[in-house]
């Protein structure tokens, strides 16, 4: 399965943007993500979680997320690349920036192989089952 990304320029790294569906009980919302080898676990906005319809629970857990440590929620959540849907443990916070992040834990771990693809066009990650 391929994932097409875009890399934002300006920045100072590249960053593979690519698109998922969060799944909640009623709707899916469209959620940016940025495809990071580096995370641990998936993060998303509270808002998708909002727009989405998915409960968050009442208890924050500390996590250690960039150069502080912040409150979040975790909860399992369902959520659509391409074609695949994928059950997880997503951690849901006030970002301070407007994308959700995928990680390792849960996503890639799902398939033999993650390769990002920057020469071909469009940009891909390439996820082999």
């Amino acid at each position: 399965m391929d994932i097409p990304y875009s890399i934002i320029f300006g920045e100072p790294t590249l960053r593979p943007m690519g698109r998922v569906y969060l799944l909640g009980r009623t709707k899916r919302v469209l959620v940016n993500v940025l495809i990071d080898s580096g995370a641990d676990y998936c993060v998303f906005p509270e808002k998708a979680a909002q727009d989405a319809g998915i409960v968050l629970p009442d208890h924050n857990r500390r996590v250690n997320f960039g150069d502080r440590w912040q409150e979040g929620k975790f909860v399992r959540t369902w959520f659509q690349i391409g074609e695949k849907r994928i059950a997880t443990d997503v951690l849901f916070m006030n970002l301070r920036f407007p994308y959700g992040l995928l990680g390792r834990k849960g996503v890639f771990s799902q398939f033999r192989e993650v390769a990002f693809m920057e020469k071909t066009e469009p940009k891909i990650v390439r996820l082999v089952e």
